[in-house]
């Protein structure tokens, strides 16, 4: 039977806040529904004998508000890549691997030649495959001055060997895409590079366009 009153204290330590931030919930419906939670309130624990789950690693207090909705609700509301980000953060560390799916899903929905070269950052970071292999088709969409950069810029690449003498695109490119090229972490462009080479023949005829892809 679930008490009357929250019973469970959330110690919120948050980036823009000199003291905790306490968030009163019922242990029952957390614990339930998130397995490293429940191991926290085990019999034995610090946490089970307190009733407080101290957290250090909370990216917001609206984030963990949000993680919170979901536990309980099986939904929460992604709007922004901050958004889906913070979320994927918080859903990594308590192992919540359907939020992660979640998080995932609202990042491949604001995925466009703006956005694309900080998403494949976060697909690299946090392992998402699907978000990973939609900006790269979007970036190999972008033609052969992105290969070219990709390439020229990466130590090592010099082994990915690329024919993009006939390879045309609809969509060019501009200086603005290739500086945000050069900044992208040496491991996530030769792993571009990589995939560049297995799949560029994929890219030479004309494809969807990246809304109808999504």
């Amino acid at each position: 039977i679930m008490p009357l009153h929250p019973d469970l204290l959330f110690s919120l330590s948050l980036p823009d806040s000199p003291s905790p931030y306490s968030l009163r919930v019922f242990a029952t419906l957390v614990a339930n529904r998130c397995q490293v939670i429940n191991a926290l309130l085990s019999t034995g624990m610090q946490e089970a004998q307190t009733g407080v789950i101290n957290i250090y690693e909370a990216p917001s207090l609206a984030a963990f508000i949000r993680l919170l909705q979901y536990i309980a609700a099986d939904f929460v509301k992604l709007e922004t890549i901050d958004d889906a980000v913070q979320m994927l953060e918080l859903g990594n560390l308590y192992s919540l691997s359907d939020l992660i799916k979640l998080c995932e899903g609202s990042l491949l929905r604001l995925v466009n030649p703006d956005t694309v070269f900080a998403l494949l950052c976060y697909a690299e970071n946090y392992h998402l495959e699907l978000l990973r292999s939609t900006c790269y088709s979007l970036l190999l969409r972008s033609g052969p001055a992105i290969l070219a950069k990709v390439l020229s810029d990466s130590p090592g690449a010099e082994n990915v060997c690329l024919d993009i003498s006939s390879y045309s695109s609809s969509e060019g490119t501009d200086n603005a895409d290739e500086q945000q090229l050069s900044a992208l972490p040496e491991e996530v462009r030769l792993a571009f590079a990589a995939f560049a080479k297995e799949n560029l023949h994929i890219y030479k005829n004309e494809l969807p366009s990246a809304s109808d892809a999504l």
